[in-house]
């Protein structure tokens, strides 16, 4: 059984009081509060009704009367991560294509990373619950998004092709990530390091291929129909 202290919440940091926690949605934000630092500190395993309740200085009663159970709580947890995470991709999706072409393969992969990572080191309880399906359309919108980056540099490339590449890039991106918090969360900015210079080796292997293969056939089309395509873009030749 589980110790069912009868103060109401407290909000971290204060000692004052609030209103019961079915009035209005400041109590729910302060028990989400607090459920997110236990995650961040031990994991998600560690979330219960009766930790959670601990943490939160209420009852398991009271608890219940916002969130049912725990797995409510993890999965509002997370969303609260959708849209902070969302307008991110938003403004990487929006810069404009010249930009995306005169970069850099490590410039490309800076612009990319540099957003991501930084919310990771400021909400270090998103990386734990990064997986949750509540945070699937994440995952899909930042696939989308190297996607369309790879589109922009790479306007030759065929479309499969590029998808595959988008996949990998993602796949080696988020898994490290995850796989760094599973070993050692402490470590996450030196991961985090490791995922930049993997993703740069990469893109830079793609575009010296998609190179390689455009310059293989100019050798077979008509020196006036030949293009070019290199990370600035495709140009006449």
């Amino acid at each position: 059984m589980c110790a069912r202290p009868v103060a109401p919440i407290a909000d971290p940091g204060s000692q004052r009081q609030r209103p019961h926690p079915e009035h209005g949605s400041q109590e729910a934000d302060t028990i989400l509060d607090h459920a997110a630092a236990i995650v961040a500190e031990k994991g998600p395993a560690a979330l219960t009704m009766c930790s959670l309740a601990r943490t939160a200085g209420t009852s398991v009663g009271s608890l219940h009367h916002i969130f049912p159970n725990r797995g409510r709580v993890l999965g509002a947890v997370a969303e609260r991560h959708a849209s902070p995470v969302r307008a991110i991709t938003d403004r990487l999706e929006g810069i404009p294509t010249a930009t995306w072409r005169r970069l850099t393969a490590e410039e490309a992969i800076g612009e990319l990373l540099l957003p991501y990572a930084d919310y990771v080191r400021r909400h270090p309880d998103f990386v734990p619950l990064m997986r949750r399906p509540t945070l699937g359309s994440l995952a899909t919108g930042f696939s989308n998004l190297i996607d369309g980056i790879l589109a922009r540099r790479l306007p030759l490339t065929p479309k499969r092709e590029r998808q595959t590449h988008a996949e990998f890039l993602h796949a080696v991106a988020t898994g490290t990530v995850h796989l760094a918090y599973q070993l050692d969360p402490s470590k996450l900015d030196v991961w985090l390091e490791d995922v930049r210079r993997m993703l740069v080796t990469c893109l830079v292997q793609i575009e010296e291929r998609a190179d390689m293969r455009v310059k293989a056939n100019e050798k077979t089309l008509p020196r006036a129909a030949t293009t070019r395509q290199s990370r600035r873009g495709v140009y006449w030749i």
